[in-house]
């Protein structure tokens, strides 16, 4: 009979920061090193440990996350940077409004007004922490795959706080987390994410996108927070013929300089 194993607060952030990580890697713009990581043996093994060290074998609803890292990682045999970018432009398109939109300002039906403040909001965020978005200047602050790198920053930034046995930060980096987690990424992810595994149910992406939606909702959970429904509709808007970023090999979210 397996035992559970007790886990550290701390391990359990760097656990969560590293599945954010993975997941940031799988949605933003196609890149070689990118696609390298995810298929690192090594970076595979620590996916593993992460799940079960979040999913321990005494819960009753146990061995969802395990399972769902397991069911992504089968897809990697066959990821290259071709795959992946082909599959990206069949889900997302060449335009902010592709069959799935990867931009959390178009869900909703709050209308074109509300859609610099859903921007505004999340460049404070960057900025409080003294970061700003990648150097290529057609990719926006509200992208799935630079929301899920914040948080993964935020993971970092907390776990590095309690190593350092300064509480008052690590406080800070949990809030921002949640509060994040709450406004931004939670609102819409599940929704997005549900979009993607409909469109690629056995693909890579669409594997990445169940595991995103498990772990969001158990996140949200965790933190005592309303998730965002499965469904949003995009807001009313006139066409929308903003290209979307697809090359680079820059992170979306960068320190500021």
């Amino acid at each position: 009979m397996n035992e559970a194993v007790e886990t550290t607060e701390l391990e359990e952030v760097l656990a969560r920061g590293l599945l954010w990580r993975a997941l940031s890697l799988a949605f933003q713009p196609v890149s070689q090193d990118a696609v390298k990581a995810l298929c690192d043996t090594a970076g595979s093994s620590a996916l593993r440990i992460a799940a079960h060290l979040l999913d321990p074998v005494h819960r009753k609803d146990g061995s969802d996350l395990p399972r769902l890292v397991d069911a992504w990682l089968e897809t990697f045999h066959s990821l290259s940077e071709d795959s992946l970018r082909r599959s990206q432009a069949r889900l997302f398109g060449h335009t902010v409004r592709g069959p799935v939109c990867p931009y959390e300002a178009e869900y909703g039906q709050d209308g074109l007004f509300q859609q610099p403040q859903h921007l505004a909001s999340l460049n404070g965020f960057y900025r409080a922490f003294g970061l700003r978005m990648g150097r290529d200047p057609r990719e926006r602050p509200d992208h799935i795959g630079a929301e899920l790198e914040f948080m993964d920053f935020l993971c970092r930034k907390q776990a590095f706080a309690r190593q350092q046995e300064d509480p008052e930060m690590e406080e800070v980096a949990r809030q921002a987390g949640r509060l994040f987690l709450k406004e931004h990424l939670g609102r819409f992810g599940r929704a997005f994410a549900s979009k993607v595994t409909r469109g690629d149910r056995e693909g890579f992406l669409g594997r990445a996108a169940s595991l995103l939606f498990e772990l969001i909702t158990r996140e949200c959970d965790r933190l005592g927070l309303e998730a965002g429904p499965s469904k949003l509709r995009l807001r009313p808007v006139a066409e929308d013929k903003v290209p979307m970023a697809c090359a680079g090999e820059a992170p979306l979210v960068e320190l500021e300089t």
